[in-house]
């Protein structure tokens, strides 16, 4: 007979899942109706519920305030999930609910408005701005690390996920411009952002999105395939600790002055092949350390311009240099007018005599 009947009967009011045992095969409204379900524990988790939620809400059987049909697989839109007022609890009602549905609709339900990672062991398929409107994951510790993302970050930016302080993108494969990075606000933190993405744009929309302004090497384990210049324009490498000294440089020195990186008082140079003229390298400002800025680099060049560089005066600069050149250009150049025995260990290959007309330093004061 009905269970309206059984109710009425008096039989099923008892308050402790009246009809866990029993086989149900009509409508949850009668159920409510009957007055049989409305514990306030989980009343039907052991029943296979065939019918609309919104039902089941009204039966207001599920309006307990701990994950109520967190074992019931759950086959209709979460916005009646919503509407019935399951799943408003504060700590991860569905997260072993596979969601087949807009996350706005999620959002709408108010069921992952938790502070805490409401989501993420559910593969959301959508996009992110509709992950934002629904406020689930505005949490401040990484919301979205573990989430796939197939969109723009401009729409991750827009929806608040990861304007956090931590690296909020780092584990994340990003495959659109750094531009949008900067304009998402992601990666304005102060601790190498964007240290182990790769980047394959130019640098110059780097520095536009104001990421690696940290003080520490920012850019030291991306390849750099543009101009330094934009590497400065960029301000990243402003840093005092050897900015590029692992970064492969296939322009001219003079840009690496231009863009302020290797101003450094510690041997800027002292790891990268320089192919360009020294006299370029003196204009950068680069090797104007007082401690044998150039000792590792093959100068293939006059030593007159190494001279006019100003990079090897006062300590036996060319010591370790092989010198192709004459000792009257050495001269001419202010390199040995050092009063340690500037030549002792250059191998002279012309006259003495030359050497004689080489001036003496001290006698010429």
């Amino acid at each position: 007979m009905s269970l309206r009947d059984i109710h009425r009967s008096g039989i099923l009011t008892t308050r402790n899942n009246g009809l866990s045992s029993i086989g149900v095969y009509m409508s949850l409204r009668d159920i409510h109706r009957s007055g049989i379900l409305t514990t306030r524990n989980n009343g039907v988790p052991s029943i296979c519920v065939y019918m609309s939620l919104r039902d089941i809400h009204r039966s207001g059987i599920l309006t307990t305030r701990n994950n109520g049909v967190s074992s019931i697989c759950v086959y209709m839109s979460l916005r009646d999930i919503h509407r019935s007022g399951i799943l408003t609890t504060r700590n991860n009602g569905v997260p072993t609910i596979c969601v087949y549905m807009s996350l706005r609709d999620i959002h709408r339900s108010g069921i992952l408005t938790t502070r805490n990672n409401g989501v993420p062991s559910i593969c959301v398929y959508m996009s992110l701005r509709d992950i934002h409107r629904s406020g689930i994951l505005t949490t401040r510790n990484n919301g979205v690390s573990s989430i796939c993302v197939y969109m723009s970050l401009r729409d991750i930016h827009r929806s608040g996920i990861l304007t956090t302080r931590n690296n909020g993108v780092s584990a994340i494969g990003v495959y659109m411009s750094l531009r949008d990075i900067h304009r998402s606000g992601i990666l304005t933190t102060r601790n190498n952002g964007v240290s182990a993405i790769g980047v394959y744009m130019s640098l110059r929309d780097i520095h536009r999105s104001w990421n690696p302004l940290t003080r520490n090497n920012g850019v030291s384990a991306i390849g750099v395939y543009m101009s330094l210049r934009d590497i400065h324009r960029s301000g990243i490498l402003t840093t005092r600790n050897n900015g590029v000294s692992a970064i492969g440089v296939y322009m001219s020195l003079r840009d690496i002055h231009r863009s302020g990186i290797l101003t450094t008082r510690n041997n800027g140079v002292s790891s990268i092949c320089v192919y360009m003229s020294l006299r370029d390298i003196h204009r950068s400002g680069i090797l104007t350390t007082r401690n044998n800025g150039v000792p590792s680099i093959c100068v293939y060049m006059s030593l007159r311009d190494i001279h006019r560089s100003g990079i090897l005066t006062r300590n036996n600069g060319v010591s370790s240099i092989g010198v192709y050149m004459s000792l009257r250009d050495i001269h001419r150049s202010g390199i040995l007018t050092t009063r340690n025995n500037g030549v002792p260990a250059i191998g002279v290959y012309m006259s003495l005599r030359d050497i004689h007309r080489f001036p003496n330093p001290d006698n010429e004061k």
